[in-house]
């Protein structure tokens, strides 16, 4: 049966880029959902930016998954997301004038399903309620709507093609579209697993008995590349490089369909610490660079309402708890 191994192991399953979804529908066998707690904190220190002065950056970020009913061939799942990026420092958006909020939140809750049908068919999706900004739930203008559907048709034991369309009002392109995909999705070995279409593509390839090199991309501006060692059998060691964006609605802007839009980059290595069946530990330290910040409808309004931080550390620590 197809079955997709996942990618990260530099990361316990929290970080949601575009696309990161899709991949824990596709992974694990359904009916071994468990419940799960994930945490994750980043710490940006102190960096100059312009217009302003300096500015120190502090985002958590928790994910809790509960299992509602499951079986060997179908299973329904409620999650929520809770996040806080908070700031110290004070940064002036260049054409409101308006500070850059202390405060972002980003609070989520959402169900997901999945099915096995005969012929190693699957289909599923996921559908999720929530707001990102620095007033949540403050009028309809921030409210946010995302979710995914697929299917899953195999072609051959090792090969088959996802179909999917993703919606989501909070996207850096294309918002309040449904955007279909597909992609050929190909596992001729444990060693290799290559998913390649549109908006997602992925590849994993475990190229020596300990080593793993993995890659993503989703369309326009979401990516990483992660390569992993497997020290022993509880601890792995990583190096990653990811770019990536979020968006939020800040409740007091002027045109109601603009975003604030956070861009980075980074890359650093680091460890993860499988403790027991129940609980790992992932320390991370790196460079975060190309970050900057503005407020706009899409990527094509990066030039106005803007503010850049000078490159700088970032640390990362994720906890993992599962039963």
């Amino acid at each position: 049966m197809l079955q997709w191994c996942g990618f990260s192991a530099g990361s316990i399953a929290l970080a949601a880029p575009p696309g990161a979804d899709l991949e824990r529908l596709l992974a694990s066998p359904i009916g071994s959902a468990k419940l799960n707690i994930d945490y994750e904190t980043r710490f940006y220190p102190s960096t100059d930016v312009t217009r302003g002065g300096e500015l120190e950056l502090f985002d958590q970020r928790m994910r809790l998954t509960i299992p509602i009913e499951q079986s060997e061939t179908e299973e329904l799942t409620a999650y929520g997301v809770f996040g806080a990026l908070d700031t110290a420092g004070e940064a002036i958006l260049s054409e409101s004038f308006d500070a850059f909020p202390d405060h972002l939140w980003d609070i989520r809750l959402g169900f997901a399903y999945r099915k096995q049908l005969e012929q190693g068919r699957r289909i599923g999706g996921n559908l999720e309620l929530g707001s990102a900004s620095d007033r949540p739930f403050a009028s309809l203008a921030e409210l946010l709507v995302q979710g995914n559907l697929f299917y899953l048709l195999p072609s051959s034991p090792k090969a088959g093609w996802l179909f999917l369309v993703n919606y989501s009002n909070n996207r850096d392109f294309a918002q309040f579209l449904p955007l279909p995909g597909a992609a050929w999705f190909w596992r001729p070995s444990e060693e290799v697993q290559l998913l390649a279409g549109a908006p997602l593509s992925a590849i994993r390839w475990r190229f020596a008995p300990r080593w793993t090199a993995s890659a993503r991309y989703f369309l326009p501006r979401t990516g990483g590349a992660e390569i992993k060692f497997d020290l022993t059998d509880s601890i792995v060691l990583f190096t990653e490089y990811v770019f990536e964006n979020r968006r939020f609605a800040r409740a007091d802007r002027e045109d109601s369909g603009d975003r604030l839009f956070l861009f980075e980059q980074r890359a650093g290595a680091g460890m993860r610490w499988t403790v027991n069946e129940n609980a790992a530990v992932n320390l991370f330290g790196g460079y975060a660079f190309d970050r900057f910040v503005f407020e706009g409808r899409n990527f094509d309004d990066r030039g106005q309402s803007r503010i850049d931080f000078d490159d700088g550390p970032v640390f990362r620590l994720e906890l993992g708890l599962h039963f």
